[in-house]
């Protein structure tokens, strides 16, 4: 099931995740109307979503990455941040985004 997407989360957003593994650590989420996409620098592919829920300045979806399900949950933190987790079965990996701009991490 995927709901339709507010404008306040749609665009490109670059993420950081530093407590994710190697790899899975940064990236770029792109959300649109109905969908979103991950895309992991070196992987050399598009992650979509398999569902999407979006309720007033929360938004949430999943993905099936490496045969495992993770969710991300989102909150709006200003206009051009967002901030929250990736979500597994076992574990909570905090993340940042930032719409369009380069995360520093210090």
């Amino acid at each position: 099931m995927n709901a339709q997407i507010g404008s306040t989360f749609r665009g490109e957003w670059n993420f950081m995740c530093p407590d994710a593994g190697e790899g899975f650590d940064t990236g770029t989420i792109k959300i649109g109307n109905d969908s979103v996409y991950i895309e992991y620098p070196g992987m050399g592919e598009t992650i979509s979503s398999t569902w999407t829920k979006s309720l007033d300045e929360t938004f949430s979806f999943r993905i099936d990455l490496n045969g495992q399900r993770v969710t991300c949950i989102l909150k709006l933190a200003n206009v051009n941040t967002l901030s929250g987790v990736f979500a597994t079965k076992y574990s909570e990996f905090p993340l940042i985004l930032v719409r369009g701009g380069r995360i520093c991490s210090e």
